[in-house]
């Protein structure tokens, strides 16, 4: 909810905001726009990896897929979820931190 909230506040505003968005649903979509990067999980049950690679290809988006992580990012393993939290986090820093 929080990524398609974000999407649309931005577009509807025109407002030209550098997003982060964590694992989108499909309909997120709709209103993500192209100035962002996108992280997934290819066991996320709300949404189709190939449907967010093929959005995120549409729109020039970096994409950071995690193998085997739901739409929380997690695996079921606490000491790779926290390597991967820890990776997402300094993707995220990067990010932020270009100009």
């Amino acid at each position: 909810m929080g990524t398609a909230v974000a999407a649309a506040y931005a577009k509807n505003n025109k407002i030209n905001a550098r997003q982060i968005y964590y694992t989108p649903v499909a309909e997120s979509f709709e209103v993500i726009g192209e100035n962002g990067i996108v992280f997934q999980g290819t066991a996320d049950p709300w949404v189709d990896t190939e449907i967010v690679r093929k959005e995120c290809e549409k729109r020039n988006l970096p994409l950071y897929i995690t193998e085997n992580a739901n739409h929380s990012m997690e695996t079921g393993n606490v000491e790779k979820d926290i390597v991967i939290m820890e990776e997402i986090m300094k993707k995220t820093a990067e990010y932020m931190d270009a100009k």
